[in-house]
């Protein structure tokens, strides 16, 4: 009967798992850097050197959109930042066609997820700027939710906007949400700056500082400059040192193909939350999006050894500069119930051990300093009777990553991941005892009888009041 009770427990548990604290795995994605672990192989061998488990893990690769559900999906913001002194029916049409686009292409099961704000600027000058009647609000919510609202700002956009690019950058800061440095797991955010230049060398400067703000944030910026030469210096001084902000120098009827071909792809590549994304195993198990349960006879279970195996993988879209990777440290914050062992060879390949990976026992977790975008770890330990009573493998990750930016600069970034976990727990019906088999008669007897003796008192109690 403990074995019956054991596992519905552990039933509820991963059912409560699935139902309620979907997802509970940090997606650690900023803009434009993303780090992950997964578990890529595992490995049970019973006492006797039974292999009773030789699993191996597909990562969770980005899947096609037509394979996509709501729930997979991260929330989209996006703001455009349009610069309306000339060429406005013609950015109007560009946008107008990337948002069907979005649509259509990347979101067509998901709709309620996008929210799009539009916010105009002119290149004013000091003196129009002085000459202001009024100060723009730049704590005005620019988001519209729905397809038509969002096109319908895109198209009551007027030529005569009295704010500056400073402004349009602070109102766009004030809506978007901040990211900490854990990232946020459900939300992918960008902004969209399209301009004919600036001339104003003060707002340049000024919006620098804001551009910067927003880098802090982790929020991907895409400018696109409209017949502006490449080494215009106001240009020069608004985007230095703007890490997560990529440029593009086109003419106006190229606007809509580079936001199609560069905006549309970045989207697409960290739109999916993947830790709603179940994994491949080769063999049967019970697998969701957050755990992988192996079945064990209890009988069998004592003395066996479970290896996990773990693969982190750093990867970086070169917005600036190369994207190099120089180093990487990551420390694995491993389940208190595994065991390191430098020695321990990989399930993939057995010709790497552990130590071939740089991996060390720093005391508060293990350290590895690298600069391969792809490194392993297994762990390992052997199944007690104590270990049954929580027999859930949890493990997560920080990586502290410095990459290339261009002119001889580096960047870093902390970035945090957790695996998937593993249980171990015994099957439902097996080895079950004569008086477990026959239990519901057992129960159904003992209640009858309680209910005759309660009739019978009943009864009698009745026959001595007559």
């Amino acid at each position: 009967m403990k074995k019956v009770v054991k596992f519905i427990f552990c039933l509820i548990l991963i059912i409560t798992n699935i139902t309620i604290f979907v997802p509970n795995k940090v997606d650690a994605i900023c803009n434009t850097i993303r780090f992950s672990k997964e578990v890529s192989a595992i490995n049970l061998t019973l006492a006797d050197g039974t292999v009773l488990y030789d699993l191996a893990v597909s990562k969770n690769a980005t899947p096609d959109v037509a394979t996509l559900t709501p729930t997979n999906y991260k929330n989209l913001n996006l703001i455009f930042i349009i610069d309306t002194k000339t060429g406005l029916t013609e950015k109007k049409n560009a946008v107008n066609g990337f948002i069907d686009k979005v649509y259509s292409d990347l979101y067509p099961t998901a709709p309620d997820k996008i929210k799009m704000g539009v916010i105009p600027f002119n290149d004013l000058s000091d003196t129009e700027i002085a000459g202001r009647s009024s100060v723009p609000d730049v704590t005005q919510n620019v988001w519209k939710s729905s397809k038509d609202d969002i096109k319908n700002s895109v198209n009551n956009l007027q030529a005569s906007s009295n704010q500056t690019l400073e402004d349009a950058l602070t109102i766009a800061y004030n809506n978007m949400e901040p990211n900490d440095g854990s990232r946020n797991n459900e939300l992918v955010q960008e902004i969209v700056i399209i301009s004919n230049g600036i001339n104003n060398s003060n707002i340049c400067v000024n919006s620098n500082t804001l551009l910067k703000d927003l880098g802090e944030r982790m929020i991907a910026m895409y400018g696109i400059f409209i017949d502006v030469p490449e080494d215009n210096s106001n240009i020069k001084n608004l985007t230095k040192e703007i890490y997560e902000l990529k440029i593009a120098y086109l003419s106006l009827s190229n606007v809509q193909t580079q936001l199609e071909f560069a905006v549309l792809e970045y989207i697409k590549q960290y739109m999916v939350n993947e830790s709603t994304i179940i994994p491949k195993v080769n063999k049967t198990s019970m697998v969701t999006n957050n755990s992988i349960t192996l079945f064990v006879d209890e009988e069998l279970i004592y003395g066996a050894t479970l290896k996990i195996e773990y693969v982190f993988t750093t990867s970086r879209v070169a917005l600036y500069g190369s994207g190099d990777i120089y180093e990487n440290t990551i420390r694995d914050e491993k389940d208190a119930k595994l065991v390191f062992r430098a020695n321990e060879k990989l399930i993939t390949d057995s010709s790497k051990t552990n130590s071939d990976y740089g991996w060390q026992d720093a005391g508060n977790g293990l350290m590895t300093r690298v600069t391969d975008n792809e490194i392993k770890l297994v762990l390992s330990t052997v199944i007690t009777p104590e270990m049954m009573k929580d027999a859930i493998f949890s493990n997560s990750a920080t990586c502290y990553t410095s990459f290339d930016v261009g002119s001889g600069a580096s960047a870093r970034y902390t970035l945090s991941d957790k695996a998937i976990d593993v249980i171990v727990m015994p099957p439902f019906g097996k080895e079950q005892t004569n008086i477990e088999r026959n239990m519901p008669i057992i129960i159904g007897a003992i209640v009858g009888i309680v209910f005759l003796t309660v009739i019978f008192v009943i009864i009698r109690k009745r026959r001595k009041n007559k």
